[in-house]
């Protein structure tokens, strides 16, 4: 069915992520004929690269949007496997990926995926596969959660006390955000056989840790406490960083940003306020975990519209977080931007100029290796 113009235009306004500049940098070295201080690409000419992840047997995984898994082994990357039923629509797909937290002994992959159930309805899961076996069927573990073309969250993490964290959207409608019953516009909490380990807070659906988001992008554990915070989409304004704290309602729609509500509402710890002309689209974030540096437990947050790196140095005192300074790097160098992984001393992060909203270069879309130096040094 043809759309009307109208929603067309709505829905670029809704996404927040307008068309982006192409990359500056395309001649930068492969990983393995880099200086360790240079900037190299780990990976390249792929296709909307969502999320990586890191096992501890060398191999590097990484989640294209269209639908496939692909894998980096030996230097080389390749296509893994195919995800059957994967429905990419305007920002849904095969998005967030993460190894079971005991990967040695419990080999498993999670994919967050879009898919249409029965009634030909847009929905979202966490399935998992074996990373011993390509060609083995996928075992949904959560299942049946609304999904949109927009807002559609999907970030998965383990904690530190291995429950799965997932994030997910408001699927385009902010009235489930404060729905209690609903999971969407929440983080949600299972364990590894997809058990629901939320807030268990009353009235809210038993997998609910915090409420009241919009489009959480990112999730990412603080390298010392543990903490979870997740960056968030806003609308036309009030991109944000929220830390998230077990039963804790973080307002959308009813407030956003800082605002309180008062007293009723979690605050974020970071906005871009009300500006819109200041809105990126915040996407992966990761946490400098390099205890002997000045940085150490900064926030690196990967940006969609404004194709840059918002790093914000965090202060973590009295069980409360402020963000005592932030920096922008790599200002439309890469293109958008939309993984962020710290592994190995150094930021790796996915571009995501092949998603409809960007402008791709030649060697587009790619993994590359931010080592600490280029980030202290910027």
């Amino acid at each position: 069915m043809r759309r009307p113009l109208a929603f067309l235009l709505l829905l670029v306004v809704v996404a927040g992520c307008t068309q982006a500049p192409p990359p500056t940098d395309g001649d930068l070295p492969r990983v393995d004929e880099a200086d360790p201080d240079e900037i190299a690409i780990l990976a390249g000419d792929r296709d909307t690269i969502w999320e990586l992840a890191f096992a501890p047997d060398g191999r590097v995984f990484f989640t294209e949007r269209g639908g496939t898994i692909g894998v980096i082994a030996n230097g080389e990357a390749e296509t893994w496997r195919e995800m059957p039923q994967t429905v990419e629509r305007g920002e849904s797909g095969l998005m967030g990926l993460a190894l079971h937290p005991d990967f040695e002994d419990e080999p498993w992959l999670y994919v967050c995926q879009t898919y249409r159930d029965g009634d030909d309805a847009l929905r979202n899961r966490v399935a998992r596969v074996p990373a011993d076996d390509r060609e083995a069927v996928p075992e949904p573990v959560v299942r049946g959660i609304d999904a949109s073309q927009i807002h559609d969250g999907c970030r998965l993490g383990f904690g530190p006390e291995g429950l799965l964290y997932v994030t997910m959207g408001d699927a385009a409608d902010a009235s489930r955000a404060q729905d209690e019953g609903s999971r969407n516009g929440k983080v949600l909490a299972y364990t590894a056989e997809g058990e629901p380990a939320g807030a268990g807070e009353e009235g809210w659906h038993p997998a609910v840790f915090t409420m009241g988001h919009r489009n959480p992008q990112g999730l990412v554990f603080h390298p010392d406490t543990g903490t979870p915070y997740a960056s968030e989409h806003g609308p036309e304004n009030h991109d944000e960083v929220n830390r998230l704290r077990e039963g804790a309602n973080h307002g959308w729609p009813e407030v956003r940003g800082m605002d309180e509500g008062g007293g009723a509402y979690e605050p974020a710890v970071w906005t871009t306020g009300p500006d819109a002309d200041e809105n990126v689209a915040p996407a992966g974030a990761a946490f400098v975990d390099q205890p002997n540096s000045s940085l150490h437990g900064a926030l690196l947050v990967a940006t969609l519209k404004q194709a840059q790196l918002q790093v914000l140095e965090i202060d973590e005192a009295d069980g409360e977080a402020e963000v005592v300074d932030e920096h922008v790097l790599f200002d439309e160098r890469f293109g958008r931007l939309r993984a962020a992984v710290w592994e190995d001393d150094a930021l790796y992060v996915s571009t995501s100029n092949h998603d409809g909203r960007g402008t791709p270069g030649p060697t587009d879309d790619r993994i590359l290796r931010i080592p600490l130096p280029a980030i202290e040094d910027g």
